[in-house]
């Protein structure tokens, strides 16, 4: 949580000595607060035909009812407590369907999913997609979220 709207500059340094990185993102908030508080929990680094379950919960600042809709790579095997899974061409989605919840519910969801072996690749999952009952659009994520998949050893070519 911030105490003020403003642009706050994030920090994660990885390693140490002269394998040390850093990596920051500039995050602008806003004054009108989101109408959902979405906490994320997921292993952003994975074996290639490894199982991985994102969670996420939700806070309703308003009353709701509608679907919660995620993306995940078509070539992804999915499962989802609750959800339904759709195939389209480049993605699959699941869908949390026929939600309620009173203002200042909490709400866990989650997906389990496995990625295809492979060279190691960068996936997108989500942004999370807010739907109300009558089919409109209340909320889009801000972002995507990303999962690096990476080839097990007997596979990655030597460099």
């Amino acid at each position: 949580t911030f105490a003020a709207p403003g642009a706050y500059e994030l920090r994660l340094t990885v390693g140490a000595g002269s394998e040390r990185g850093t990596f920051s993102k500039v995050l602008n908030v806003g004054e009108a607060p989101e109408p959902f508080i979405v906490t994320r929990s997921q292993s952003t680094n994975v074996s290639g035909e490894e199982s991985s379950t994102v969670s996420f919960s939700v806070l309703f600042r308003d009353a709701f009812s509608g679907s919660i809709i995620e993306t995940v790579p078509n070539d992804f095997r999915v499962s989802a407590a609750g959800g339904l899974i759709a195939e389209g061409e480049y993605q699959k989605t699941i869908t949390w369907d026929s939600l309620t919840a009173k203002a200042g519910a909490m709400i866990e969801f989650s997906y389990t999913y496995t990625a295809p072996r492979g060279p190691t690749m960068v996936y997108r999952l989500g942004p999370l997609q807010f739907v109300g009952a009558t089919g409109e659009s209340l909320h889009t994520e801000a972002r995507s979220w990303g999962a690096v998949v990476r080839c097990s050893l007997d596979e990655c070519e030597p460099e």
